[in-house]
C-alpha cells in the first residue's frame, strides 16, 4: 500500500535532486503532482475523480493506493520518460544517468515497458528492430552508438 506523503517523497527525490521543480495539488485525500518542465501530472487518486479539463494536454500518471512502492516508482518515472525526463538526466546529470541504466537496471526496466506498449503495433516496427538490437548489446555499448536510445517512452 502507498500514500500520497510516500509519492510526494518519490517524487522530491526523483525531481528535486535534479533541480526540476514541481507543485503539488491537494483534492481531499487525492492529490495531483504538476511537474510543468515535462507536462506531466501524477495523479494520487484515492477516491476523487478530477476534472478532464485539469489533465487535458498532460502525459497523465495515475498511482493508486494499493500499489506497492516498485509499481508506482516505475509509473511515475515512465511517465516522467514521456516528458523529456531521461533526456534532461542525459544531458545535465551524464554519470547519473548512466548509472540508472546499467546498475540499477532501467535500460531492461524501460525495454520491457516498451515492449508492453508497443507489442504488435505495426507503427512501433522499427523501434522493436532496434529494442531487440540493444537487449542484445547491453546498455553500455548501446549508450555508444545511440546515446539518445534510452531518452524517450514514445507513446
Amino acid at each position: 500500500m502507498i500514500t500520497a506523503d510516500d509519492v510526494q517523497q518519490m517524487m522530491f527525490n526523483l525531481l528535486s535532486l535534479y533541480n526540476i521543480e514541481f507543485e503539488v495539488l491537494n483534492a481531499g485525500d487525492s492529490r495531483i503532482f504538476e511537474v510543468e518542465k515535462f507536462g506531466v501530472k501524477i495523479v494520487y487518486l484515492d477516491g476523487q475523480l478530477f476534472d478532464n479539463k485539469a489533465l487535458k494536454g498532460w502525459h497523465v500518471v495515475y498511482v493508486h493506493p494499493d500499489y506497492n512502492v516498485p509499481k508506482a516508482r516505475d509509473a511515475i518515472v515512465f511517465g516522467l520518460m514521456k516528458g523529456g525526463y531521461f533526456h534532461y538526466l542525459r544531458h545535465n546529470y551524464k554519470k547519473t544517468f548512466s548509472k540508472l541504466l546499467t546498475f540499477e537496471g532501467w535500460d531492461r526496466s524501460l525495454n520491457a515497458e516498451r515492449k508492453r506498449m508497443y507489442k504488435d503495433i505495426p507503427r512501433y516496427n522499427y523501434i522493436r528492430e532496434i529494442m531487440k538490437k540493444a537487449n542484445q548489446e547491453g546498455a553500455t555499448y548501446t549508450l555508444s552508438t545511440d546515446p539518445g536510445f534510452f531518452d524517450w517512452l514514445i507513446e
